[in-house]
């Protein structure tokens, strides 16, 4: 959709307008601007690892993503067209694997309970809350708090941290 049409029936603008910004540097765009902030970084590993340590850092993700609603749809579109097309599969899954292991070593060097396997069915999930909260939501679900600590507590409880490599 068009800027000028956007704008006439009231939707938000693209998070990156085509006639500026192509699929390479919009993938770039969109992880920088999700990323977390230095401070967060810093702490990474300091704190006791704890499942309200594991919730803190996923309501953190959460709330980044959704400071910033048209960015996680601009990649979930992004996704969808690369599964259309080949070439565009083949340069954005070396961005999303990347991610990933940032997300999974993040998690490891947090000593947040469980491992890469818990790592990977919290991202699932995340993903999908945040594709309920940003889009036409099953359930009206705008309160995210709630639905984080239960998939936290659910995912993780039963899990003991693994330890980051040396």
């Amino acid at each position: 959709m068009r800027l000028a049409q956007a704008a006439k029936y009231g939707h938000p603008a693209p998070a990156f307008p085509r006639a500026r910004c192509g699929p390479r540097r919009a993938r770039g765009r969109v992880f920088e601007r999700l990323a977390p902030s230095p401070d967060v970084a810093e702490h990474v590993g300091a704190l006791p690892p704890t499942l309200q340590q594991a919730t803190a850092s996923v309501q953190d993700f959460v709330t980044r993503t959704t400071r910033q609603p048209e960015l996680t749809p601009a990649l979930f579109e992004l996704r969808l067209k690369a599964a259309r097309r080949p070439g565009l599969a083949q340069v954005l899954s070396v961005t999303l694997d990347r991610n990933y292991a940032l997300n999974t070593g993040f998690h490891l060097q947090a000593r947040l309970p469980g491992g890469a396997p818990e790592g990977a069915l919290l991202h699932y999930a995340v993903d999908g809350l945040l594709l309920d909260v940003l889009t036409v939501s099953i359930n009206g679900c705008r309160h995210t708090d709630q639905v984080v600590s239960k998939l936290v507590r659910r995912l993780l409880g039963g899990a003991q941290a693994d330890q980051p490599p040396s």
